[in-house]
């Protein structure tokens, strides 16, 4: 198969005979060896002789040799034109202070080796800040306005919920406080972790600029995180535009909120702003909802925001935000039509982008894939051996739970892959989006066969 396969490509036939002649001559002497031995065997008492015994040894760690050898060699090449520094000051240096980031330095501190945690902005990152944490305090709030609504379904009586959304917010920044302390640098020291508040740069695949000062690593863990990414479109950049970043700023409800993208994010907004008492419009390029999830799941959503006054409006593409006489508007095509769509705020969730800018990525060749995450190996090596990467800047799911399993495999081929190391399995991850009725999945769906290791190579 590998000599019809060859004569495909561009090779040149003598190049091919003997490169594979080369590869095959160190195998091919030991395998004769052991042929050889096996030949002059006179009596069953010689199976156990030196000479035979030293064979099959010889035969059974060949394989393991040759990768050893052929993994010198790659690390050679990835590291030409780098010093490796004399000594370190640590074990391993981690870049990100969110889950990813955390639950890495908490499974090095737990081993003992010597550990810093770099995070320039706040420790906890998304999950705390602005994703998971945040996010799920609103939902709770809106449900319980929800739930009064509607209470007569169960012979309760109960009047229109006043909403005074000041003190909503106030009810998720408590739910952020009440966390951040098992986030926080002051627990962190404690555990043995040495933490940096400052920004990182890579300077070479050992060392990092951090401040005034170059810290030197053994293995580097690249935890930087995503950011909402935010679509070209003309006049968006004079909007009054929310994001799941500074969305949490707010304290006044909007009357009027278009939601761009009917994703996770854009589908559990929209659900609780209009339980609130938002006018939401929810504006998605795809013919359904969710767009990962099986058909009937979208459907299913699709109905139930309807029922609670969301506008929704699937299929239906972004063209450009204009202002007219100080009223802000969406211009959309939808079946076929061109539409203006008037808002107070837009609430943009039309996906996210990897933190790679500013780390000196470039300098040491590491890549980026088509979808803007680090390119890896399944074992989240980047193209240099002790770079490593987890969370949502290594893809392909960007779930806090994604990044701490992430996280786990981070850290142990990390420190102990000289020994042993592990591929990353996907085949189990489960992924919940907290609409009312939720959506949760585990393994395949319709959409999705199971995959077991990271798409990214």
């Amino acid at each position: 198969m590998i000599n019809l396969v060859m004569g495909l490509t561009r090779i040149k036939t003598t190049t091919f005979y003997w490169v594979s002649q080369l590869g095959m001559l160190p195998g091919t002497a030991v395998y004769v060896n052991a042929g050889g031995q096996l030949g002059e065997l006179e009596s069953l008492s010689g199976i156990i002789s030196p000479g035979l015994i030293a064979s099959f040894a010889l035969l059974a760690v060949f394989p393991w040799v040759a990768r050893r050898i052929a993994l010198m060699v790659q690390k050679r090449n990835a590291y030409k034109g780098f010093t490796r520094p004399s000594r370190f000051d640590y074990d391993i240096v981690v870049i990100g202070g969110g889950s990813a980031g955390l639950v890495t330095s908490y499974i090095a501190s737990a081993v003992k080796a010597k550990v810093a945690l770099i995070e320039k902005h706040k420790m906890g990152g998304d999950c705390l800040n602005t994703g998971c944490v945040p996010s799920k305090a609103l939902i709770r709030a809106a449900r319980a306005a929800h739930e009064i609504r509607t209470a007569d379904r169960f012979g309760v009586s109960a009047s229109e919920p006043s909403v005074d959304f000041a003190k909503v917010m106030g009810h998720v920044h408590q739910a952020i406080r009440d966390i951040e302390p098992h986030d926080s640098v002051e627990r962190y020291t404690k555990l043995g972790v040495e933490v940096y508040q400052e920004h990182a740069t890579l300077v070479s695949p050992w060392e990092i600029r951090v401040g005034d000062q170059t810290l030197t690593a053994r293995h580097i863990v690249l935890a930087t995180g995503a950011r909402p990414r935010v679509p070209p479109l003309p006049g968006i950049e004079h909007a009054p535009l929310l994001t799941s970043e500074n969305l949490w700023s707010l304290t006044e409800l909007p009357k009027r909120l278009v939601v761009l993208g009917g994703g996770a994010i854009g589908c559990e907004l929209s659900q609780s702003f209009a339980r609130l008492g938002s006018h939401v419009v929810l504006v998605e390029g795809a013919p359904q909802l969710l767009g990962r999830e099986d058909n009937e799941v979208g459907e299913h959503v699709e109905r139930t925001l309807t029922q609670e006054g969301v506008t929704v409006m699937t299929g239906a593409k972004a063209l450009e935000v204009n202002q007219v006489d100080g009223e802000h508007q969406l211009v959309i095509e939808h079946l076929g039509e061109r539409s203006t769509l008037a808002f107070d705020y837009l609430l943009v969730s039309a996906g996210r982008q990897a933190n790679v800018e500013g780390l000196g990525l470039e300098a040491l060749g590491i890549t980026t894939t088509d979808g803007g995450t680090l390119a890896l190996n399944e074992r989240l090596q980047t193209r240099l051996p002790n770079i490593w990467a987890c969370g949502d800047l290594a893809g392909p799911y960007q779930l806090t739970h994604a990044a701490a399993h992430q996280a786990w495999h981070a850290a142990v081929n990390a420190l102990f892959g000289e020994l042993k190391s592990f591929a990353v399995d996907y085949r189990f991850m489960p992924t919940v989006t907290y609409v009312q009725p939720e959506v949760a999945r585990v393994g395949s769906t319709k959409k999705r066969p199971p995959r077991k290791v990271s798409p990214l190579k």
